[in-house]
């Protein structure tokens, strides 16, 4: 009697190639996951430092030797000139005079500064003999619309011959610097 095994065995290997075949094709495919996305935008908005300054010619008051109420001019003749670029010169100025004026800041800034108004020598040299008082420093909120500071030159009547003889005739002028930095940042870190 013969046996029919080859005839399964036959018919058995296609079906085993087949099922093989479906699972390598199944492992190549797309896996499914379960997901979710979304998107939303970020907008960041900068803050802005914006400081102002200006020489208010109205609060000129100069004082001379031997008086100590303000006049509209010096004792001598010599009066101030707030220049169009706001360049401040002082003319005729003589030992024992003294100059004040005020600087309104207008603060346009979104965020709080630390601002520095000072004032020196055009050319940036050394003062002397003059006295230049009222540098200031402080802090401003974005609320904090206006702040004023008072300056004044000095050239005092103590100073020595040596010092002022040079200057006799010569025109001097200051510049009055107005800084504004982030206020989280000292002018200082900011090697300013």
């Amino acid at each position: 009697m013969k046996r029919k095994f080859t005839t399964k065995k036959r018919k058995l290997i296609p079906a085993i190639t087949l099922a093989l075949a479906s699972l390598t094709l199944g492992v190549g495919g797309t896996l499914a996951y379960f997901t979710s996305t979304q998107e939303s935008e970020t907008a960041v908005t900068l803050g802005t430092v914006k400081l102002n300054g200006t020489i208010d010619n109205t609060t000129f008051q100069y004082y001379s030797y031997g008086s100590e109420d303000a006049r509209t001019s010096f004792a001598c003749g010599g009066t101030a000139n707030l220049g169009d670029d706001g360049t401040l010169s002082l003319s005729t100025m003589v030992p024992g005079d003294k100059f004040t004026f005020d600087v309104n800041l207008k603060n346009e800034s979104t965020i709080a500064i630390n601002y520095r108004v000072t004032l020196t020598k055009k050319d940036g040299s050394d003062a002397s003999p003059f006295v230049l008082e009222g540098d200031s420093k402080g802090t401003l909120t974005p609320e904090d619309k206006n702040e004023t500071v008072s300056l004044s030159i000095s050239l005092p009547k103590e100073t020595e011959e040596t010092e002022t003889l040079p200057l006799m005739g010569k025109k001097i002028v200051f510049l009055l610097k107005i800084e504004a930095i982030q206020g989280n940042v000292t002018f200082e870190d900011a090697g300013m």
